[in-house]
């Protein structure tokens, strides 16, 4: 089953399991969406990438540092 970011985040079950190379981990996820360099980096990827494309404009900003997220490995 696939779950959002945020649905994870609101549920406060900030932990899973990912596959990765054939093997699965467990992780607990760390939402992002309070750094400014995080978002002046991510702004200025999508610009390098996208900027051609009608999409290009929601692509800035909160919206996608919104749903950032780090991944942190959980040793259980």
């Amino acid at each position: 089953m696939l779950v959002s970011l945020c649905d994870l985040w609101k549920s406060n079950n900030r932990a899973g399991k990912i596959k990765l190379a054939g093997e699965e981990y467990n992780v607990t996820f760390q939402l992002i969406d309070n750094d400014p360099a995080l978002t002046a980096k991510i702004d200025e990827a999508n610009t390098e990438r996208y900027s051609n494309s009608i999409y290009f404009s929601p692509m800035l900003g909160k919206g996608p540092v919104s749903a950032t997220a780090k991944i942190l490995p959980r040793n259980e």
